[in-house]
């Protein structure tokens, strides 16, 4: 069955999620399963956290393994409603970590990832394709 040229159904799309390393902070993991759902940073050498401004924008938090040391990030596909604070995104360009658990416009040359497709200027939250 192909897919119908007339429907856009986003969640139907491929997706790719690989294992990260989970930031530690003092011993204790810096993502946990409330968190799934959430844009991450490339915090280090395979290791994923919540990010601080200007970081590179990874993916999305998918699964965090019960010891809290490895965490799936879906890295291609689509992502849906990711919460943006600081410069508003801009359709067509990517986003880079703005702080904890959100994204903005990719200021500094080569830390953008993805390719904005929608923006919600209501909900602070945008579209990407990874």
């Amino acid at each position: 069955m192909g897919i119908d040229p007339r429907e856009v159904i986003l969640d139907s799309q491929g997706t790719l999620i690989v294992p990260f390393k989970v930031k530690q902070s003092g011993g204790v993991p810096t993502l946990k399963q409330s968190d799934i759902g959430k844009p991450v940073a490339l915090t280090g050498d395979i290791e994923a956290g919540p990010g601080e401004d200007g970081d590179i924008f990874l993916g999305e938090l998918m699964s965090v393994s019960s010891d809290g040391l490895i965490a799936g990030i879906k890295i291609r596909g689509i992502m849906k409603d990711v919460p943006y604070s600081g410069t508003t995104p801009e359709k067509g360009y990517g986003v880079q970590m703005s702080g904890n658990f959100t994204v903005d416009k990719n200021i500094d040359t080569g830390k953008g990832r993805g390719f904005v497709i929608k923006i919600d200027t209501n909900s602070s939250t945008c579209d990407l394709i990874l």
